[in-house]
């Protein structure tokens, strides 16, 4: 039991690994794309995009990360940095490219082609495209690293 619970609380700090840098490549990809100069930085935005990435982030734990940190085997080469870090930026940027062709399309059929993948394709989204993939990115990494950094037995077994 103790090690399912550290492995728990390792996913979870690789998860939050994961949330911080989503919110530093929102804020950096916003400021790219110049939404940070037409509308400025208050307080609450900080809160809003915090408390709302973080229900986002947490729900992505619960049903993705943590029962795949749970079923993939401690000596699995998935558990390298590399590869895991992959696999991260393949399960967030595959559903998001699908779900941008899927929109991209079905604006086609009524604005045309050139239109449809203006307003897809758009500076608007790329902080949010880019803070998806890189929270998948570093969590996996992140907990690839975590596991070298306690190797077998864990502190947790102890």
């Amino acid at each position: 039991m103790k090690t399912l619970l550290c492995r728990i609380g390792l996913s979870l700090l690789a998860m939050s690994g994961g949330w911080i840098a989503c919110n530093l490549a929102w804020w950096l990809a916003a400021a790219a794309a110049g939404r940070l100069a037409t509308t400025g930085i208050r307080g609450t935005d900080l809160f809003i995009i915090g408390f709302y990435t973080g229900i986002v982030i947490l729900a992505a734990w619960l049903v993705i990360f943590l029962p795949v940190d749970l079923i993939v085997p401690a000596h699995s080469k998935l558990r390298r940095p590399g590869p895991a870090a992959l696999c991260g930026f393949l399960a967030v940027f595959l559903p998001i490219a699908l779900l941008c062709l899927w929109i991209m399309i079905e604006q086609a059929l009524r604005l045309g082609w050139l239109e449809a993948a203006r307003r897809t394709f758009d500076a608007d989204a790329l902080p949010y495209v880019l803070g998806a993939c890189i929270t998948g990115t570093a969590a996996a990494w992140l907990r690839a690293h975590l596991d070298r950094f306690f190797p077998r037995p864990t502190p947790c077994t102890r």
